[in-house]
């Protein structure tokens, strides 16, 4: 999926448009770095978008990805969801049992400006598109 360095979470893909969101979510395998209440500078393909708390946090295993988790954070149901996942993680051992985190996140800046986004999403795919601050 993608990797967090230095306070930062980022992401490969904008994966159903979530970063274009005040609020969005990532499932990723499960580090003790994610700490709720934890401040992370949001990045897409490297470049920062702003600063995002977590203020939610749950350890699931693939299994217990739900409907809304799967569709809210990739876009997919959770059968594609997982395969996907598997995809990101090719090096994982024994992934059907490894232990993975959902995180929710809130930006500390919120954008009020939601029209704008829309006009983006419509002209230009979601995955590419770093949010503008």
């Amino acid at each position: 999926m993608s990797d967090q360095t230095n306070n930062r979470i980022n992401f490969n893909e904008n994966w159903n448009g979530k970063l274009l969101c005040n609020c969005f979510t990532t499932i990723r395998l499960f580090d003790v770095k994610y700490e709720l209440g934890g401040i992370y500078d949001i990045a897409l393909k490297d470049k920062v978008s702003g600063p995002a708390e977590i203020v939610f946090l749950k350890e699931i295993t693939l299994n217990q990805i739900t409907v809304a988790m799967a569709y809210t954070d990739i876009g997919y149901s959770p059968t594609q969801a997982r395969e996907m996942i598997k995809q990101f993680y090719p090096s994982v051992p024994d992934i059907e049992n490894a232990k993975f985190i959902y995180i929710v996140l809130k930006r500390t800046t919120q954008d009020v400006n939601l029209s704008n986004q829309i006009d983006k999403i419509g002209t230009i795919q979601a995955a590419d598109i770093p949010i503008q601050r």
